[in-house]
């Protein structure tokens, strides 16, 4: 696992996908959000975090192989 202090982030989050395609539909982030937070606005809280966090890159990677024991 990285480290050190001059790590550039501290956090990561991973969305798996089952295929290009469903990468391509995107994840239905209303309908989740409503779903787990019913009482609170999406936008407002969005917008808040974008106050406060970088977000230094985003990557998109594809798992070629898997080698198991």
């Amino acid at each position: 696992m990285p480290g050190g202090a001059s790590l550039p982030y501290n956090a990561m989050t991973v969305d798996i996908f089952p295929s290009w395609a469903a990468l391509g539909k995107g994840i239905p982030t209303r309908a989740l959000w409503n779903k787990v937070h019913p009482e609170t606005d999406m936008s407002a809280r969005l917008n808040r975090l974008s106050e406060i966090r970088d977000r230094p890159r985003v990557d998109t990677v594809r798992l070629v192989e898997v080698i198991t024991k």
